[in-house]
């Protein structure tokens, strides 16, 4: 009834986000996936425009909020929305987060942090890509050209990954285990990062 699933977060599989940005809605869902609290943006106090969000620690959520362009922590036990930056002065390209920090890259290429604290952190530049999954604040993997990269922000060091399969649709890595999606199979790959 809230038409398409833009983006998903699944940190924690007892704790499901679902974001529908037609309706500027995120979704909780269980590890059985009955919905148990649906956040509308728009009802907020101050209404705030969803475009970046992840799962926090201690019941909240990491959002991003496009009309300040400011980062929010949301406790949805009990409703309470915080600011915790300064307005970004440049837009988010891609996202990620933790329990403890958010992470996320500019359409500079510049990558940054910010702790459920408030405190931001220049991590530095990120290679040029097509697509990217940050994992921390120290390590990414991303494709361009349909070739795989590995990249180290603190030494600022980008190694190719060798796979078996010539061309892929997407990509996902989680506790040592690097899934390649093709049009026909998902192959895994089990990599140890430096």
């Amino acid at each position: 009834s809230l038409g398409k699933i833009e983006r998903m977060c699944i940190t924690n599989p007892l704790q499901v986000v679902v974001f529908y940005e037609d309706f500027n809605t995120l979704i909780l869902l269980d590890n059985q996936l009955n919905e148990t609290q649906q956040i509308d943006g728009n009802t907020f106090e101050t209404p705030i425009k969803i475009e970046a969000f992840g799962l926090a620690s201690q019941n909240q959520l990491w959002l991003y909020d496009g009309f300040l362009q400011k980062i929010n922590l949301y406790n949805f036990k009990s409703n309470h929305n915080r600011v915790i930056s300064t307005p970004l002065t440049s837009q988010i390209r891609d996202y990620n987060s933790d329990y403890n920090y958010f992470y996320w890259i500019t359409e500079e290429q510049d990558f940054y942090s910010i702790s459920i604290f408030g405190k931001i952190s220049s991590i530095g530049k990120v290679p040029d890509y097509d697509t990217i999954q940050i994992i921390d604040n120290s390590n990414i993997i991303y494709s361009k050209n349909q070739e795989l990269y590995y990249f180290n922000s603190n030494k600022q060091l980008s190694r190719k990954i060798e796979l078996n399969q010539k061309t892929f649709d997407k990509f996902f890595f989680t506790n040592g285990i690097l899934a390649i999606f093709t049009n026909y199979q998902i192959i895994n790959y089990k990599i140890d990062l430096p």
